[in-house]
């Protein structure tokens, strides 16, 4: 990071207190650190960035590719409290318990994960056909 600092900002002051306040400076040296470390920068983050103090803490923050539930369930928990990853979602073919009827009706149920379109599927409300006599 420093030598792409200074190669943008040149080698005059402290590298890392180099200000991010001009859009260009701040353009430039943040599109060369996600092209050199193969890592984007949302734009909530980015935002907040006002010296290269602010994109090296970024940078070296450990990247998590777990949720926060899963992160929880694999902690040392009391006895009396269990987190389910697994859970059971609600399918009007193969329920039994409550006869195919849902709590939610003429309601789709979306799965719009792809981690979780693999593992569980949507179901979609039958809209009842209307039938029409004619006399």
């Amino acid at each position: 990071m420093q030598r792409i600092t200074e190669s943008v900002a040149g080698k005059g002051k402290d590298w890392k207190t180099v200000s991010l306040e001009d859009p260009r400076m701040k353009y430039k040296l943040l599109t060369q650190y996600i092209s050199r470390f193969n890592h984007g920068i949302p734009n909530s983050k980015m935002h907040d960035m006002k010296v290269v103090t602010d994109a090296i803490d970024y940078f070296m923050t450990k990247v998590r590719d777990t949720t926060a539930v899963e992160d929880l369930s694999k902690m040392d928990l009391p006895k009396n409290l269990s987190i389910r990853t697994d859970y059971l979602r609600f399918d009007p073919d193969t329920d039994t318990f409550f006869e195919g009827r849902t709590a939610f009706p003429q309601s789709d149920t979306i799965v719009s994960s792809l981690k979780y379109k693999k593992m569980y599927k949507g179901n979609t409300y039958r809209r009842p056909r209307l039938k029409i006599t004619y006399y």
